[in-house]
């Protein structure tokens, strides 16, 4: 009973995610005036998702368990090499995803840039930059491997319960291409919460995934980094092979196994 329970908890969690977003902004429209509502849309596409984990961690705050308990958020728990460690993962892993898109059919691709730049509002530039580099990982890392994995790994082995959160947060992200890479992110982001005993080091490679996404946005085609890197064939080649080389000797050199001096 315990573990359907525990398995409950996490899909509750998850509806708390996609449904409170679409609730206020319901609300909004019932309640507030029209000169109103643009500007609560504008604060809901950035703070929605760390509002929603504010809520969740203040439901757990109310049973007396703190971040530690209720997210498994304890930096002190492994070293600051494994931090470091994760965020630089989370930037050569940008590149090697990247590398691994540019090679599927552009059929499959249809839609997805305008989805990815989206995000991205130029007229909220502050906010939307605030927003992807910082506010959406540190919430959705807080919700999925925080507590939505936390909750399962209480009935479900390690893979299984990493597995079942980053299919979750792979669906959550609405294009195909999108949700199959968010999943393989999500399942390495809860193995690397499970091997260094702290979320913190899953946060910091979410926030290096997403900080190494601005360039493509905010620079125009003709700057000199874009020119750098994708103005020849050879010269991306070479840049995509050392994403994906580094990013696999960070993997087992750091994440591989569990971390012996972690947990401490």
């Amino acid at each position: 009973m315990k573990k359907v329970l525990a398995i409950l908890r996490g899909l509750a969690m998850y509806a708390v995610f996609l449904l409170l977003p679409a609730g206020l902004w319901i609300c909004a429209q019932l309640f507030l005036p029209a000169s109103w509502q643009e500007g609560v849309l504008v604060f809901l596409e950035n703070f929605s998702t760390i509002l929603t984990a504010l809520l969740l961690l203040g439901l757990y705050a109310l049973r007396g368990r703190g971040p530690r308990e209720s997210a498994g958020f304890a930096p002190r728990e492994a070293p600051l090499s494994r931090h470091i460690a994760a965020f630089a993962l989370g930037l050569l892993g940008n590149g090697a995803v990247s590398f691994l898109l540019n090679l599927l059919p552009a059929s499959w691709l249809a839609g997805y840039a305008e989805q990815s730049a989206a995000a991205y509002d130029p007229n909220q530039s502050v906010l939307s930059i605030l927003a992807i580099v910082l506010l959406a990982p540190v919430g959705e890392e807080l919700i999925f491997r925080g507590m939505i994995y936390r909750s399962f790994r209480e009935a479900m082995p390690v893979w299984l319960a990493g597995a079942a959160s980053a299919l979750l947060f792979g669906a959550a992200h609405l294009h195909p291409v999108w949700i199959c890479y968010a999943f393989a992110m999500g399942f390495c982001f809860a193995v690397m919460t499970e091997r260094t005993g702290t979320l913190s080091t899953a946060v910091l490679a979410h926030l290096g995934f997403n900080l190494a996404s601005l360039p493509s946005l905010l620079l125009p085609e003709d700057s000199l980094w874009v020119e750098l890197i994708y103005g020849s064939a050879a010269r991306y080649v070479v840049f995509s092979a050392v994403c994906i080389l580094a990013s696999v000797w960070l993997w087992m050199r750091f994440f591989a196994k569990r971390c012996a001096e972690c947990g401490r």
